[in-house]
């Protein structure tokens, strides 16, 4: 599969590249459609960071392109919507992002994805307890889940809880060495 290869990538361009040629093999590729908006978004921050651009609506507009690309050919991928939720949620949209966790629970309820859609509901809705209780179902059900390694520091800082944020950031940089989330949160639990 073409999208395995991002996993041994160390940069954004050579990732977006590779998201690209899927698409270009297969346009309906919803998959390589959810990659490359990840992609873009980690893109549009760091280029935000260097022009000082604000606009969270600029920022996350292309990733939210392809997500809607992706929706129309494949919405059943609980990724997907986990992700559009985080972009909304970066926009500040919370009932919009609500939703589109309530469609991640529904398309995985019993997997990794729904308890961490589940962890995010109660966490978006001040329930730090309960949001760590399903990051901890989610990292149990893949261990090798770094999204939830990453949701759950932010719930252990939002606790102030700074030797289990570390760890767990810790794990998701181990996991994903080019996570950029992974190395922030490290840097706020210190």
């Amino acid at each position: 599969e073409k999208l395995a290869q991002l996993e041994g990538l160390d940069t954004f361009e050579e990732r977006l590249e590779v998201c690209n040629q899927a698409l270009n093999e297969d346009e309906n590729y919803a998959e390589a459609l959810v990659a490359r908006a990840r992609v873009r978004f980690a893109l549009a921050k760091r280029k935000a960071l260097e022009t000082e651009e604000t606009s969270p609506s600029a920022l996350v507009e292309p990733a939210l392109k392809d997500l809607g690309q992706a929706e129309i050919i494949n919405d059943a991928l609980p990724g997907l919507h986990l992700f559009k939720a985080e972009l909304l949620l970066f926009q500040g949209n919370r009932t919009q992002a609500i939703t589109s966790l309530s469609k991640a629970k529904q398309y995985d309820p019993d997997g990794e994805y729904g308890a961490l859609a589940e962890g995010l509901q109660e966490f978006v809705n001040r329930r730090v307890d309960r949001a760590i209780d399903a990051y901890n179902t989610s990292i149990q059900r893949n261990p090798k889940f770094v999204p939830a390694y990453l949701a759950r520091a932010r719930a252990f800082l939002a606790k102030y809880d700074y030797p289990n944020a570390q760890r767990d950031a810790e794990q998701a940089s181990d996991l994903d060495s080019s996570n950029a989330d992974a190395l922030t949160l490290q840097a706020e639990a210190r």
